[in-house]
């Protein structure tokens, strides 16, 4: 499973060392960073291997198959040349496994995510591109400096006129409006008849639209689902076409979780963030949990454990979604309900790479439960379950290692809680092992407490 640290993600070879350059203009995580076109790219003054390699590592990290980056990077061959390779190149080359050469040469896969067209990309601070047809002055430029010669085509993007999953610009994805700047390229004002791009690396390919992260089914088994706060009114559930809600009565009042004490264990990871420091550290100081939601909102990811398989996959397809959480306001927090240090830091960053807190106390775990702990046992709770079974079955399918260590018999759940005293507009409770928080009611109670918070502001 490719991993969210943003070192890792770079590699050792031609991006290596850029990691203050990206965070200084906002691409500062693994998610958002897979957000970024070719105009980002011009901005940043990325040379034409650079694009390329991130090109590689975006496509290569949507399948799972990041650990293959540096090898394919330094053969300087091109992606779509990559994928046109002869299966038994790929094993002997690279050292692909085969199973792995199939999930590589899918170009139909739907295995990235895109922003949707109505929230901006809080990331991106654009800077005027260093390819520009007016002077300082604003007066057209010299025709010295505005190059028309076959040359020029290998000076831009290869993702100028082409995105990431092979949309052309005049065909933009399903759900977008011509002009969105959802993915790579779909932006054109930068080019003109008279400098044509360099051909994509990719322009023979048709991808999919990205949708959600394979090989996870969104589809669950059991359909669970949440439970809504009482500020989340019945006409605005329905209008954003949300479940009906079991009574508010059930949701954890504000109150029980103001009183709980945390402790962070990892912050959200960035550039020059390592691990290693951080597991040196000496005990962080406890913190009334309330302060994460004083200024903003905040998601709550109570993981049963770091070390479970289905935890583990839930985390990711859920911190995936980063960008877009951040368009909507809403910070995300993994809770942990013990300590053992060696897990805590094989989860952070690789799978999660938010901020992480201790919940020494397990107040959020009781909370959750109406005051007590959700405990189940292994026979009953996932032998004898066959929806819990179907669960693990559904994380293991994904590749994530995992192992045994710790209590792992204390269900977890999700939190959404409105910024200030707005109260929790959203709980979600494990019932059976490995269930998951529906992302489409997630993503649209963050929807409304966005709403919310701009219809005060007005």
């Amino acid at each position: 499973m490719a991993s969210y640290s943003l070192e890792e993600f770079l590699g050792a070879r031609v991006l290596k060392g850029l990691g203050v350059k990206f965070a200084a203009d906002g691409w500062d995580d693994v998610p958002t960073i897979k957000m970024i076109d070719a105009e980002d790219m011009e901005a940043l003054e990325l040379t034409d291997a650079q694009r390329d390699a991130l090109e590689l590592r975006i496509y290569l990290h949507n399948r799972s198959l990041l650990q293959y980056a540096d090898s394919m990077e330094g053969s300087g061959i091109g992606l779509i040349d990559l994928m046109s390779m002869k299966p038994a190149d790929l094993v002997s080359k690279f050292g692909m496994r085969k199973s792995h050469v199939s999930t590589f040469i899918d170009t139909s896969a739907s295995c990235g995510l895109q922003m949707p067209p109505n929230l901006p990309r809080v990331a991106s601070q654009r800077r005027p591109s260093i390819i520009s047809r007016t002077n300082e002055t604003g007066n057209p430029a010299p025709e010295s400096q505005v190059t028309n010669s076959a040359d020029n085509q290998t000076q831009r993007s290869t993702l100028s006129y082409v995105s990431s999953f092979g949309n052309a610009i005049d065909e933009p994805p399903r759900g977008s409006n011509v002009g969105d700047d959802l993915s790579f390229g779909n932006s054109s004002a930068m080019d003109s008849p008279s400098s044509p791009p360099r051909l994509s690396n990719a322009s023979g390919m048709r991808f999919e639209p990205p949708s959600s992260l394979r090989p996870v089914d969104a589809r669950k088994p059991n359909s669970p689902q949440g439970v809504f706060g009482a500020n989340l009114n019945t006409a605005s559930r329905r209008m954003f076409g949300l479940v009906k809600a079991p009574s508010p009565d059930n949701v954890t009042k504000l109150s029980t979780l103001e009183k709980v004490s945390l402790q962070q264990l990892a912050p959200e990871h960035k550039d020059g963030v390592d691990p290693e420091t951080i597991k040196l550290q000496s005990k962080p100081r406890s913190f009334k949990a309330s302060n994460l939601w004083a200024d903003k909102a905040t998601l709550f990811f109570c993981i049963r454990r770091p070390g479970c398989v289905m935890c583990r996959a839930e985390a990711y397809q859920l911190f995936a979604r980063k960008p877009i959480f951040d368009a909507l306001g809403i910070q995300l927090v993994a809770v942990l309900l013990e300590y053992i240090d060696d897990e805590v830091y094989a989860f952070w960053p690789r799978y999660w790479a938010g901020m992480v807190v201790l919940d020494e106390n397990r107040d959020f775990f009781r909370a959750l439960g109406g005051g007590k702990l959700m405990k189940d046992n292994l026979f009953t709770g996932f032998f004898l379950n066959p929806i819990a079974r179907l669960n693990w079955k559904r994380a293991v399918k994904t590749g994530i290692p995992y192992n045994t260590k710790g209590e792992g018999f204390i269900k977890g759940g999700l939190y959404i809680v409105r910024k200030g005293s707005g109260g929790v507009a959203y709980q979600f409770v494990e019932k059976i092992f490995g269930d998951w928080a529906p992302l489409d009611e997630v993503l649209q109670v963050c929807y409304i407490i966005k709403g919310e918070e701009e219809s005060k502001d007005h």
